[in-house]
C-alpha cells in the first residue's frame, strides 16, 4: 500500500465484548474518532476519519467481505476476523465516491480446509448508570424559599378539607428547585392532594440525594454466539448465530438482536470456485428512551430516510429531560412509580395545585415509559454470490453480485390523558424498505518478470439503489383512548409516501509495478456516471498515483532497524448528490377538503450542478526495530475539497429557502502516529504489548461562494448559538452570546454586578486539537489483562444539561456557601448571593454581589459561552482479565480451548474538562450535548469454549 492502512485483529476489537463494532473502535486507530451514543438508548456511534473533509461533514463507507453495508450496527462482532481502515480519497479507486471520507473494511471469519470446529461464546453483564450530574440537596421544589399555606374556602372545598387549613404547601406547579430548605419541615406533598393512601398526609420536607439514580435499573444482559465451521478438500463452510438480549437501564426499555450468517466457498475445480455469503440481522427495540430537551424531545431512531417523521415516532417517553432540567430534589422515586390513579387518570409530582391535581408541565417519568411507548423493528439481509476462474497462473477473472436489503418499521404512542398531544392521545408509524445492488466484474493480473512484479486489475461496477418510505400519523387525537391505529385518528390522518432511486455506473483499473521488493509504484483510475447529476456533468474521472521505497532492503542487516519504508500518494475523487436534487419534484400533501395538494421543493434545483472534487496528498514512513519489538507508523496528509454541493440560503421572496450550488474549498491537514511495542517478552511467559495511537488535524474553510463568508451548519439553538463554516476559520465555529472582555481578556461586569454580554461572538471550533488511544496487553502464561484508553484534547461543545441543571436550581453549584461563608441563596442584603469574578469597564475589580437565583435563571439562560466546555477527556473504555483454562483439566476430551474473562465496559471517565456529570464522548450531536441520557457501565463474565 502506498497510503496509510491500519488493521485490527478480532482480539483487539473484542476486549470487553462490545456488541457494536463501531464502539469497539474507540481509541484503537489513529485518525479515527468515535462519536458515541448512550447505551441507555442502545445507540450506535458515528465515526469520523481524519476530521472533517467537507462543509457538511461526511461518514465513512462500511464494506463487509466486499459488500457495502449502510450501518455498522448490523455487523455481527462475533463474525469479525479483522478490520481495516482506509483513510481518505486514496481508497476511492477501489470503492468509488462513497470512499471519499474513508472506508472501514471488515473481513469475516471463514472455515479452513481440513478443520472442523464448534465454538460457544457467551457473556453476561450487569448494566448500571455510570455518571450523573452533581445535584444540590439543600433546597426543594418551588420558585421561592417562602412557604405557602393552604387556605380553606368553604365555598369550593369539601368540608373535610377544613382540617387542612394553614398547612404548609409548595407551589406544586413549579418544576424547579429554588424552594424552601430541605430541613424536615412537615408539609403537604403534591401526592397528598391526589387519590391514594397519601391523601391528606403531612410528610417531612427532606432531601432524596439518590432519587435520580434510584429511577434507573441494574439489568442483566446476555450475548451468546454459536459458530460451526467445516472445511473439506473442495469446500469450506461456516455458520454462525448470535442472540443479544439487552435490558435497558431505563424501566420498560429493551433491545434484542439476532444475527445469522453463512459463509460458503466451493471449488468446482482447481481453477473454478464460487462463494456465497449471507448475513441476516434482526433488531427488536422496545421503548427506546428519548433524550434531548424537555418532555417531548428525542433523537430520531435510526432508519429515517428522506423525511422527518412525526415527533410521536421519535419519542415522547422522555425522562432525563425532567431529571436534569426540570425537577425537584425532595421527590421520592417510590412516589413517582405509582403513576396512575384508581380511576385511570395519571398522577404527577408537578400539578396545578391542591384544587387542580392534574399534571401541569410534567407527567411522571413512569407514565412516559409505560404509557407513551414506542417500538423499532429493523431487518437487514446482506451478502454476495461470486464466481472466480483462474485463467492462468497469473490471470484470473471474477464476477460478483451483492445486495444490501433493509426493512425498518417504527411506531410511537402518546397515551390519552397525558400532557403531550393536548391530552387527546396520538399514534404514528413509519416504515422504509430499500435495497442496494452492486454487480461487478474484475480481471486480475499478477506476475513476476525477473526482478519486476506487476499487479493489475481492471473492472466495472453497476450500483443501483431504491428506497420506499412512508409515514403516517393521527391528527386531532384518538377516537378511542388506548386504540393505537391510524384508523383511530379523529381528523384525516397525515400520510406521506416517497420513493428514491439512483444508479452509478463505474469502470476502474489499477497497476502496481515493483522492483526487487524494494521500490513500488502504483496508479489507479476510475470513472463514475451518476444518475443524480445533470447529464452534461454526470461523468467524472478521478485518478491516483503513489509509490513506496523499502529502505531496509538496501541497508546492511542489523539488530536495530528491522524494516523501513517510505511511501507517498496523490489521489482525487469526485462526489455526487442525493436523488432528485437537480429537477423540480413535487411533494404530495394532505388534501384540502376534496382537492389534492402538491408542493414545490423548498430548495431551488440546479441543472448546471457539477460533481464535487477532493484531492488528497499523503506521505509517511513505516519503521520496525529490534526484530519487530518496536514499530512506528507516521503519516502526514492534506486534503483539498472543492466545488462541494451545498444548499445556500436565499431570500424567502424567491419562493425557496435555499439553492443548490457548487461552492467552497475546505482544506484538512494533519498527521497520525501509531506505535506498537513489546517492551517485555520474557522466557517465563510474561509479555507486555503496547499500542499507542495519536493524531492531530485541522480543517480550515478557505473559501465559500462569491460574496459569501459564512455558511451556517446548525442552529440557532437557545436563541443565538450556531455552528458555522466561516472563511479563514476552522470548520465548526461556534458563534453566539458570550462574555464581553477587555484587551487583557478579562470579563467585563456592569454596574449591576452581572456580566456584560457580547452577541455574535466567535467562541472556538468544535473540532478537537488532537486525540488518540492507548491499549495495554499483559500476558503471563494462561492469564491475560487488557485495558483500552482513549482521549480527546480540545474542541468546544455546548451543554444543555449544564445550563438547565443550573437554571432549575438542581445543580450543586447553585447551592452551598459563598466566599463569605453564607448560603449562596440567602439575599445579598443578608450576606448571601455570589460575587462574579471580573472587572468593570474602567478596569476595577467587581465588588457588586448578585442574587444567585437571578444569575442562573435570568442572566445566564442562553448565555451561550457560560455553557461551552472543552471536549477534553480521558476515558478508560474497556478492561478484561482473562484466564485460558488448560485442556488438561478435562483430559483434553471435553473441549479444545476454553477461556473465561471478567470484562468491564465504560468503567471510568478518568478526566473531563466539563467537570463531570456528562460524558461528551456520548453526546447525541457533534457540537451540542442537548440533554443526553446517562452513560452505561457494564461488568460481567465472558466464557469462550472451542470444541
Amino acid at each position: 500500500m502506498n497510503y496509510t492502512v491500519q488493521e485490527l485483529k478480532a482480539d483487539k476489537l473484542t476486549v470487553a465484548r462490545d456488541a457494536n463494532v463501531g464502539n469497539a473502535l474507540a481509541g484503537k486507530i489513529a485518525g479515527v474518532q468515535v462519536l458515541g451514543q448512550s447505551g441507555a438508548k442502545f445507540g450506535s456511534p458515528n465515526i469520523r476519519i481524519r476530521g472533517v473533509n467537507s462543509l457538511t461533514g461526511g461518514d465513512p463507507l462500511y464494506v463487509v467481505d466486499g459488500t457495502p453495508v449502510a450501518s455498522i450496527a448490523d455487523v455481527n462482532m462475533d463474525d469479525v476476523e479483522n478490520l481495516t481502515v482506509l483513510k481518505g480519497p486514496s481508497a476511492s479507486a477501489l470503492y468509488g465516491n462513497r470512499g471519499s471520507a474513508g472506508v472501514i473494511v471488515i473481513t469475516t471469519k471463514r472455515a479452513k480446509a481440513g478443520e472442523t470446529t464448534f465454538s460457544v461464546n457467551h457473556s453476561t453483564t450487569m448494566d448500571r448508570v455510570a455518571l450523573l450530574p452533581k445535584y444540590q440537596n439543600e433546597y426543594g421544589g418551588g420558585y421561592s424559599q417562602e412557604w405557602d399555606t393552604f387556605a380553606y374556602n368553604p365555598a369550593i372545598d369539601p368540608v373535610e378539607w377544613k382540617a387542612f387549613d394553614g398547612q404548609k404547601i409548595l407551589d406544586y406547579s413549579a418544576d424547579e428547585s429554588w424552594g424552601p430548605k430541605l430541613d424536615g419541615t412537615l408539609h403537604r406533598s403534591a401526592f397528598s392532594w391526589q387519590q391514594g393512601p397519601e391523601f391528606g398526609q403531612l410528610t417531612p420536607f427532606s432531601p432524596n440525594p439518590n432519587n435520580v439514580r434510584d429511577f434507573f435499573e441494574t439489568p442483566i444482559s446476555n450475548n451468546t454466539n454459536f459458530a460451526f465451521s467445516k472445511g473439506g478438500d473442495n469446500y469450506q463452510s461456516r455458520i454462525s448465530y448470535t442472540h443479544i438480549d439487552n435490558k435497558g437501564i431505563v424501566p420498560n426499555s429493551s433491545q434484542k438482536k439476532d444475527f445469522v450468517s453463512a459463509k460458503n466457498t466451493y471449488n468446482f475445480t482447481s481453477k473454478f470456485s464460487a462463494t456465497l455469503d449471507v448475513t441476516y440481522s434482526a433488531t427488536r427495540a422496545k421503548n427506546v428512551p428519548a433524550d434531548n430537551y424537555g418532555s417531548s424531545g428525542g433523537t430520531a431512531a435510526s432508519g429515517f430516510t428522506g423525511v422527518n417523521p412525526n415527533a410521536t415516532v421519535s419519542g415522547f417517553n422522555q425522562t432525563i429531560g425532567s431529571f436534569n432540567q426540570w425537577f425537584q430534589r425532595q421527590l421520592s422515586i417510590d412516589d413517582l412509580r405509582n403513576y396512575k390513579n384508581p380511576d385511570g387518570t395519571y398522577r404527577s409530582w408537578n400539578i396545578g395545585g391542591p384544587r387542580d391535581a392534574k399534571p401541569k408541565y410534567w407527567d411522571s417519568p413512569y407514565t412516559q415509559m409505560y404509557e407513551s411507548t414506542n417500538l423499532n423493528n429493523n431487518d437487514r439481509i446482506y451478502g454476495s454470490l461470486g464466481l472466480s476462474y483462474k485463467i492462468t497462473d497469473y490471470l484470473s477473472a471474477s464476477v460478483a453480485s451483492r445486495r444490501d436489503w433493509r426493512n425498518y418499521y417504527g411506531e410511537g404512542r402518546i397515551a390519552y390523558g397525558t400532557l403531550n398531544a393536548g391530552g387527546l392521545g396520538a399514534y404514528a408509524n413509519y416504515g422504509t424498505t430499500g435495497f442496494e445492488n452492486n454487480h461487478e466484474a474484475l480481471l486480475a493480473f499478477n506476475k513476476n518478470f525477473s526482478k519486476f512484479s506487476v499487479v493489475a486489475n481492471a473492472g466495472g461496477n453497476i450500483r443501483y439503489s431504491k428506497t420506499g418510505v412512508y409515514t403516517q400519523s393521527t391528527v386531532g387525537g384518538l377516537t378511542t383512548p388506548g386504540f393505537y391505529n391510524i384508523a383511530a385518528s379523529k381528523d384525516r390522518p397525515a400520510v406521506q409516501s416517497l420513493t428514491y432511486e439512483r444508479r452509478v455506473n463505474s469502470i476502474f483499473g489499477n497497476v502496481s509495478v515493483g522492483y526487487n521488493n524494494i521500490a513500488f509504484i502504483e496508479g489507479t483510475i476510475r470513472n463514475d456516471w451518476s444518475s443524480t447529476l445533470p447529464k452534461a456533468n454526470n461523468s467524472y474521472l478521478y485518478p491516483s498515483i503513489g509509490g513506496s521505497f523499502v529502505l531496509s532492503e538496501i541497508l546492511p542487516k542489523n539488530n536495530i532497524l528491522t524494516y523501513a519504508k517510505l511511501r507517498g500518494s496523490v489521489a482525487q475523487v469526485g462526489t455526487d448528490v442525493g436523488p432528485y436534487a437537480i429537477g423540480l419534484t413535487y411533494t404530495t400533501g394532505n388534501p384540502f377538503g376534496s382537492n389534492p395538494t402538491q408542493y414545490l421543493p423548498t430548495q431551488l434545483p440546479n441543472q448546471d450542478l457539477k460533481p464535487g472534487l477532493s484531492s488528497a496528498y499523503e506521505g509517511g514512513i513505516d519503521l520496525k526495530f529490534f526484530n519487530n519489538r518496536l514499530g512506528l507508523e507516521f503519516t502526514a496528509y492534506r486534503n483539498n475539497n472543492k466545488d462541494q454541493i451545498i444548499g445556500l440560503s436565499v431570500p424567502s421572496t424567491s419562493g425557496y429557502s435555499s439553492a443548490l450550488i457548487n461552492a467552497g474549498l475546505i482544506q484538512t491537514q494533519g498527521f497520525e502516529i501509531h506505535i506498537g511495542a513489546t517492551p517485555i517478552k520474557s522466557a517465563n511467559g510474561f509479555t507486555w504489548d503496547v499500542d499507542l495511537n495519536f493524531d492531530r488535524n485541522t480543517s480550515k474553510v478557505v473559501e465559500l461562494a462569491d460574496g459569501l463568508s459564512n455558511y451556517q451548519l446548525g442552529g440557532p439553538t437557545w436563541r443565538t448559538l450556531t455552528v458555522n463554516a466561516r472563511v479563514g476559520e476552522q470548520w465548526g465555529l461556534l458563534v453566539g452570546r458570550g462574555y464581553k472582555v477587555n484587551d487583557k481578556g478579562e470579563k467585563l461586569i456592569g454596574t449591576d454586578g452581572h456580566y456584560i454580554p457580547q452577541d455574535n461572538k466567535a467562541m472556538g471550533s468544535v473540532l478537537p486539537k488532537f486525540k488518540g488511544g492507548l491499549m495495554n496487553t499483559l500476558i503471563y502464561k494462561n492469564f491475560s489483562f487488557r485495558a483500552n484508553i482513549d482521549f480527546v484534547v480540545g474542541g468546544k461543545f455546548f451543554s444543555t444539561t449544564k445550563m438547565f441543571n443550573a437554571y432549575a436550581g438542581l445543580a450543586q453549584e447553585t447551592a452551598g456557601l459563598n466566599e463569605l461563608g453564607n448560603p449562596k441563596r440567602d439575599p445579598v442584603s443578608e450576606g448571601g448571593g455570589i460575587l462574579l469574578p471580573g472587572v468593570t469597564e474602567d478596569g476595577k475589580q467587581n465588588t457588586v454581589r448578585v442574587e444567585t437565583q437571578e444569575y442562573y435563571e435570568d442572566k445566564m439562560f442562553a448565555f451561550n459561552e457560560k455553557w461551552l466546555y472543552d471536549q477534553t477527556y480521558v476515558k478508560l473504555r474497556e478492561v478484561a482479565l482473562g484466564y485460558n483454562i488448560p485442556k488438561t483439566i478435562m483430559g483434553g476430551k471435553l473441549f479444545k480451548s476454553a477461556k473465561v474473562a471478567f470484562i468491564v465496559r465504560n468503567p471510568v471517565l478518568i478526566y473531563s474538562a466539563a467537570g463531570g456529570g456528562i460524558d461528551i464522548s456520548e453526546a447525541e450531536v457533534y457540537w451540542t450535548e442537548g440533554g443526553q441520557l446517562p452513560p452505561v457501565r457494564s461488568f460481567g463474565i465472558n466464557l469462550n469454549l472451542g470444541f
